[in-house]
């Protein structure tokens, strides 16, 4: 599977018909991979993913083994019906996404916090402090006396 995604061209013969009669009634945003964008800042990580019309209990967020998951299902139906409760119009959507990426092992896993606002769900992971170096001194090797 690939991550790339190819942009749509303005106007394709090949597909024009076929869309004619189906795009205005499509409700079409590409959320199959959410724009990810991550920082390294002096104390943290920074992980921001542009997820419009997501609640935060649509996402989950999962680390295991330094490897941080970030996964939604969302399903939506839409309906209208007439007088009568016959259905005129009916849709459902269901949306699914899934990002992963491998986190150093210089993170302090419990202090891992998310927020979500205005469709952008960020993340920040703290960063461990190094340990200073530690200076091993070199000893002539001891003459065994006799």
């Amino acid at each position: 599977m690939s991550l790339m995604l190819w942009p749509r061209r303005l106007f394709d013969i090949e597909t024009f018909f076929d869309e004619f009669f189906t795009e205005p009634f499509e409700y079409d945003i590409d959320l199959r991979f959410p724009r990810m964008d991550i920082k390294d800042l002096n104390d943290h990580y920074e992980v921001s993913l542009e997820v419009p019309g997501y609640d935060k209990n649509d996402i989950r967020i999962e680390l295991q083994k330094n490897i941080l998951t970030i996964k939604s299902e969302k399903e939506e139906t839409r309906e209208e019906s007439n007088e009568d409760g016959t259905y005129i119009y009916k849709e459902r959507t269901y949306h699914n996404f899934c990002r992963s990426l491998r986190l150093p092992d210089n993170i302090k896993e419990d202090e891992i916090k998310a927020t979500m606002q205005n469709g952008v769900l960020t993340i920040k992971i703290p960063k461990v402090e190094p340990e200073p170096k530690k200076t091993i001194e070199i000893n002539e090797p001891k003459k065994n006396e006799e």
